[in-house]
């Protein structure tokens, strides 16, 4: 803003200036909140729940199904430990990047048909 006001820009009458205001207050855990509650509204962020046998090979077919509807994994958090779930099963939740909610809403079909009980948590 200093720099408008002191006319150290080239611009020619009429033309339009906005200079960017912006600080170092800003909170960036909060603007990352605003950022993904953004995403989960357009579609482009699923969270889902599922339970596995606890078996060698189940988490890949798992990722694997995932990755060819296209939806990238941001993150997969697997426990084996959980008192709510069997001795023989894990608890896997995978945050996925999606296109849209359409794409959201047919990974989730995907894998539902293909057997996984699917929760969607976000």
């Amino acid at each position: 803003m200093a720099a408008v006001e002191a006319d150290a820009f080239d611009y020619d009458d009429g033309e339009v200036i906005v200079p960017a205001l912006c600080g170092g207050n800003i909170d960036l855990n909060q603007l990352t909140t605003v950022v993904m509650r953004g995403l989960v509204q357009m579609g482009r962020y699923l969270r889902i729940r599922t339970e596995l046998k606890d078996r060698p090979g189940a988490l890949q077919g798992l990722i694997d199904l995932t990755a060819s509807h296209n939806a990238n994994i941001y993150a997969i958090r697997h426990d084996r430990t959980s008192r709510d779930i069997a001795v023989n099963a894990a608890d896997v939740v995978l945050d996925l990047e999606t296109r849209n909610e359409d794409h959201a809403a047919g990974l989730v079909a995907v894998l539902e048909e293909h057997g996984y009980d699917v929760d969607v948590l976000v």
